[in-house]
């Protein structure tokens, strides 16, 4: 369980990237949703907002390591088969050398 200290820490986080993706600072947001994982590694919104920015970017490798990262920090999530899948997909559609 996290502390209220790390949970507002990563509350000025979350703010920090929506203010810098308000500000169109595409690598300031993505930094910021980085830490807010550090803090909260299952943050529901900094995980769709790097989904989505990595996805957009085609940077799948990074896009396969906030999947494992996810995992790791929610072993039993209720999206754990999905999540598994989808980073099956990177690896064989993106990432195969």
């Amino acid at each position: 369980m996290q502390s209220s200290r790390q949970l507002g820490k990563a509350e000025r986080l979350v703010a920090r990237a929506e203010a810098e993706e308000k500000r169109g600072n595409r690598e300031g947001a993505l930094e910021s949703w980085r830490k807010v994982l550090a803090v909260e590694p299952a943050s529901p919104r900094a995980l769709r907002a790097l989904v989505e920015a990595l996805t957009a970017e085609a940077d799948w490798a990074g896009l396969a390591k906030v999947y494992e990262t996810a995992l790791k920090a929610r072993p039993r999530i209720e999206h754990e088969t999905a999540l598994l899948l989808q980073i099956g997909v990177l690896y064989w559609k993106k990432l195969q050398d």
